[in-house]
């Protein structure tokens, strides 16, 4: 019977061994830490840092860059030191990594207080090195929305600054038993810091454009990822959840003071704008304060859907009210054209809805103007005439005076006159004239920016007050100046008992006519948007 004999497993002890990164360690080592910056790109995405920052219209992990640091400070001169064939002593690595920096453009990265070791026991043993790592960035950015503010909105740039410092000492090495890369993170923490003065730029406060000079914006941030100190492995930074790997904690303090000023009209306005959070990143973000006493807290009501919809109605109750007998504007309204009617020959109510559709809206059919001013520009830029904008603060009415003209250039109108004035005469004319001249709707459109006055009988909706009450229409009124002469006619006449035939008869009129929308004695004379309804 042969005679098993029992193996004896001998551990080499770390002494005997040179404390070197092999050829067969330096990509594992180089592996590990690119593994380490894939999750460190992934905290930078995660809870707190995917947080917007308030007026920086950025996620706090955009301006937070550890995984930069780690493949510039770390893997980049690494890969320059292994060769894959020569052992390093990891005396050549802290000899590289001490006090090594590296400047790109606008960040600075910066290795220090590194050191290698050897652990060891009977069971275990691992070449480590330990190096704190930190990048500076300063970079230029342009303040973007305040968050859920957004009736706060910049239309020119204003650049600020972000420094943004990341520091972490990282613990990183090779297993000499599983010859695995392990890591310990511990914590590693954030710091953004804005200080911007002065701030100088427009900025629109809802439908209002402002101008800021020498605001103040300051931020200060800090956030924090926590890793422990366990020990990880290649296979675990990826495997591993966010949760699981780290632990995240952020804290930080904004202080905005925006004087701006506006003209509306002839009517010039100032106004501090104000936003102190000392919880930055607390889910109920404060947002920025006005003067509850001051006029642009009034504009802040005025909706520029609710501007782009009031004209349309406008259009569409004046093609209603052209489309009616109105006496004034029927058959008879120019001598010798028999059933011409006035209302026939103008556009304006289409062209208003033209205006509505291509000059105050989008593509999505939503308003494309976001001031003020901006609409009275359009108004003038498509009337071709002077659109008043004025704001009366102890009224708290705004009002818009405008003209809309629409031209008239109709030809081939049939006349087909035939009067009979018994035995004295009879005439008898047929042809065709040509009409020219132009429709003006002018008038007033205002918004009253009073509060809406409280409910106080809820069953009875008769009584409500609401926002279609605090638009209006003012003075309106609608002219037509018309031109006609013929393009070609002739008429047979009786004289007593003559008759005369005439082969060319030239016939030239001029007409006018005014038509003024009825007040409304209970709302002051004024024709609301319930009304117009």
């Amino acid at each position: 019977m042969r005679t098993r004999r029992k193996r004896t497993r001998t551990l080499e002890t770390l002494e005997k061994r040179n404390l070197l990164f092999a050829p067969v360690d330096q990509p594992v080592l180089l592996e590990g830490l690119g593994s380490l910056a894939e999750t460190l790109d992934r905290v930078e995405q995660h809870a707190e840092f995917a947080q917007a920052i308030p007026g920086l219209g950025q996620a706090a992990g955009h301006f937070t860059n550890l995984s930069g640091a780690v493949r510039e400070g770390l893997i980049e001169p690494l890969t320059g030191l292994f060769d894959g064939s020569v052992e390093v002593d990891p005396s050549e690595v802290e000899t590289l990594l001490s006090d090594f920096s590296s400047t790109a453009e606008d960040v600075v990265t910066t290795v220090t207080n590194v050191s290698g070791q050897r652990l060891n026991s009977t069971t275990s043993g691992s070449i480590e090195v330990t190096a704190k790592i930190q990048q500076e960035q300063t970079t230029s950015h342009e303040l973007d929305s305040f968050g859920d503010a957004d009736w706060i909105q910049w239309n020119s740039a204003a650049d600020v600054e972000v420094t943004a410092l990341t520091e972490a000492t990282i613990t990183f090495g090779i297993d000499l038993v599983s010859d695995q890369f392990i890591v310990e993170i511990g914590e590693v923490s954030n710091t953004l810091k804005v200080d911007a003065s002065p701030v100088d730029a427009d900025l629109n406060v809802g439908p209002v454009a402002t101008s800021v000079d020498d605001g103040i914006f300051q931020l200060d941030a800090t956030l924090v990822s926590d890793f422990g100190t366990s020990r990880l492995s290649s296979s675990e930074l990826l495997g591993m959840s966010l949760d699981e790997l780290a632990s995240t904690s952020a804290e930080g303090s904004l202080t905005a003071v925006l004087p701006v000023e506006y003209s509306l009209g002839t009517f010039n306005g100032s106004e501090t704008l104000t936003w102190q959070d000392d919880t930055l990143f607390d889910p109920a973000i404060e947002l920025p304060q006005l003067s509850d006493t001051g006029d642009l807290v009034n504009f802040l009501r005025i909706d520029q859907e609710d501007l782009r919809g009031f004209f349309r109605q406008i259009g569409t109750k004046l093609e209603e009210l052209l489309g009616e007998d109105l006496p004034v504007l029927g058959d008879d309204f120019l001598p010798w054209v028999d059933g011409l009617k006035l209302p026939e020959l103008t556009d304006i109510a289409n062209d208003i809805t033209e205006f509505v559709d291509g000059f105050l809206s989008d593509e999505d059919g939503r308003a494309s103007f976001d001031t003020l001013d901006e609409l009275r520009s359009r108004l003038e830029a498509w009337t071709g005439r002077d659109t008043i904008l004025g704001y009366l603060p102890s009224a708290k009415t705004l009002t818009y005076d405008f003209e809309i003209a629409s031209s008239i250039n109709s030809s081939s109108i049939p006349m087909g006159v035939d009067r009979d004035f018994g035995a004295l005469a009879e005439i008898d004319v047929d042809g065709t004239v040509s009409a020219g001249g132009e429709f003006v709707l002018a008038g007033t459109f205002g918004v009253d920016l009073h509060e809406l006055t409280e409910d106080t009988t809820p069953d009875d909706i008769t009584d409500d007050d609401s926002w279609s009450d605090h638009f209006f229409l003012d003075d309106l009124s609608l002219d037509a100046n018309i031109d006609a002469s013929t393009d070609a006619a002739s008429a047979l006449a009786r004289l007593g008992f003559v008759e005369l035939e005439i082969d060319e008869v030239e016939w030239q009129a001029n007409a006018s006519a005014s038509l003024e929308f009825a007040d409304d004695s209970s709302t002051d004379g004024r024709i609301t948007f319930k009304r117009l309804s």
